[in-house]
């Protein structure tokens, strides 16, 4: 979702409830590309309990922060919650590390196989990332 749809939702008046996920940064890229590089991180002082007020300052909402489980099941029974009168944010607080097992298996896969690739082209004297379809580049 874009930052554009919460500025839709707010000016026709619908009351949705927004997750905001925060891993301090880009997790995925973490799984792919490295789990220290630099890019991966983002500001780590935005307040995401202000998101409603800077779209629609005036809009009646809530906003709520889950750092542990217990507090995210907490909040997921609550009746004033599930009713859902006002739009409202839930920002959960995530590992920069936790993502899903299955993608931890498939980077795996993609780390092998890119260094089979790699060390194919380095044998070739080609480019370590170019074409599976024999369009590799010359060093």
């Amino acid at each position: 979702m874009t930052v554009q749809e919460i500025g839709t939702m707010i000016k026709t008046g619908l009351t949705p409830i927004i997750f905001v996920i925060n891993n301090d940064g880009y997790s995925i890229e973490r799984a792919i590309w490295g789990p220290e590089r630099e890019y991966n991180d983002i500001c780590m002082t935005w307040n995401y309990q202000l998101l409603l007020p800077f779209f629609g300052a005036g809009v009646r909402s809530r906003t709520f922060t889950a750092k542990t489980k217990d507090q995210l099941d907490f909040l997921l029974k609550d009746r004033k919650f599930n009713d859902a009168d006002v739009i409202q944010v839930v920002e959960v607080f995530m590992d920069k590390f936790d993502y899903p097992w299955r993608l931890s298996d498939q980077v795996e896969i993609m780390r092998k196989r890119n260094k089979e690739i790699q060390e194919v082209g380095e044998r070739k004297g080609k480019h370590a990332f170019g074409s599976e379809y024999g369009q590799s580049t010359d060093i």
